[in-house]
């Protein structure tokens, strides 16, 4: 039985299009890494009913909160439509994983996109 998941990516305040003066996005991931180091090979897929979004950085990544970890997506295609104020809309089985298509809705014009979801590196604390 499939379910649909609907993940609000309104969870981080600020402006979700490129403008001029806009921070560098790699510098905002960096940011939000801060204090945390590299935890082994990227996963295939990662689980969604236990899995929390941290942060969306714009044409970028997601970052998810799994137990102890952070695990960055970079989507492998689309990553230009990435914005924190859309929702993902996909139906998943309570996976989502590398490769699979994912459907993001804009809340505010009901615009619909599409990306294809990245490996998951994990991330954990520095010690």
């Amino acid at each position: 039985m499939k379910t649909t998941f609907l993940l609000p990516l309104l969870l981080v305040s600020g402006a979700a299009l490129a403008q001029p003066g806009e921070p560098d996005r790699e510098a905002e991931l960096a940011q939000v890494l801060a204090g945390w180091r590299p935890a082994g090979p990227p996963v295939r897929c990662l689980n969604l009913r236990r899995a929390t979004i941290v942060r969306v950085v714009n044409r970028t990544a997601i970052v998810f909160r799994l137990g102890g970890a952070l695990y960055v997506m970079r989507p492998s295609a689309g990553s230009e439509f990435l914005d924190r104020r859309d929702a993902i809309v996909s139906r998943f089985t309570s996976y989502m994983c590398d490769g699979q298509i994912i459907e993001l809705a804009d809340p505010y014009s009901g615009v619909e996109r599409l990306l294809r979801a990245g490996p998951f590196r994990p991330y954990r604390r520095a010690r």
